[in-house]
């Protein structure tokens, strides 16, 4: 049984299904230019015209992701304010080094395997409602997809996650070509969900100190 976009995903919107159908049917005759834009990717494609169930297909192709069970949450440096969450597997083998900026809410996923290699997916564009969006999605109580990622979609890096009984799989995509996966554990998850919202609240401006508090009439 496929999977169809719902009103409760962010994925549900009638130009972008009609964009891709039509740069489907262009693709052969598409020039490559700065100004052509990128092309979905199959996979997504396959998706919007509901010829897949999108989080059993990405199931089968990373079928023995590892599961990280252990979170660890801090913060680097006074100014900055970049906070910076480690998720791992009880061996420490395989990690998740997820870091944020507590001022821009730039975000940056780097998956590590052994301490020998890492992949790093950096979302710097995302706006507060992405964000927002994206936690409220990974919290619903029935699971299922919720996307991360800005208006540019596919032609920047984004994370694709597949929420099933409380556990989270987590799919990332570089444009450069490269793709990342993992599983987080129940209470890994809603940690993280915490920690995240923590750090992506909308900044609030500050009011001048000129400013006259407003009179009272009694």
């Amino acid at each position: 049984m496929t999977e169809n976009p719902t009103p409760e995903t962010p994925e549900d919107d009638l130009a972008l299904i009609a964009q891709i159908k039509a740069a489907r049917r262009a693709e052969p005759e598409l020039a490559v230019t700065e100004s052509t834009p990128l092309p979905p990717p199959w996979l997504l494609q396959q998706f919007y015209q509901n010829e897949i169930d999108l989080g059993a297909e990405l199931a089968t192709r990373f079928p023995d992701s590892l599961l990280l069970s252990v979170g660890r949450f801090r913060s680097v440096g006074a100014k900055t304010q970049i906070g910076v969450a480690k998720l791992a597997t009880p061996d420490n083998m395989a990690t998740l080094l997820i870091e944020t900026d507590a001022t821009t809410h730039a975000v940056q996923f780097t998956f590590a395997y052994s301490s020998v290699y890492a992949l790093r997916f950096r979302m710097d564009t995302l706006s507060d409602l992405d964000r927002a969006r994206w936690l409220d999605l990974m919290r619903r109580p029935q699971g299922g997809l919720a996307f991360l990622w800005s208006q540019s979609r596919w032609a920047d890096d984004y994370i694709i996650c597949a929420v099933r009984n409380g556990f989270a799989h987590l799919y990332a995509f570089s444009r450069f070509g490269y793709e990342a996966a993992i599983r987080l554990a129940p209470d890994v998850t809603k940690n993280l969900l915490d920690w995240l919202e923590a750090y992506w609240k909308p900044v609030q401006p500050k009011k001048s100190s000129s400013e006259k508090p407003p009179q009272l009439d009694w």
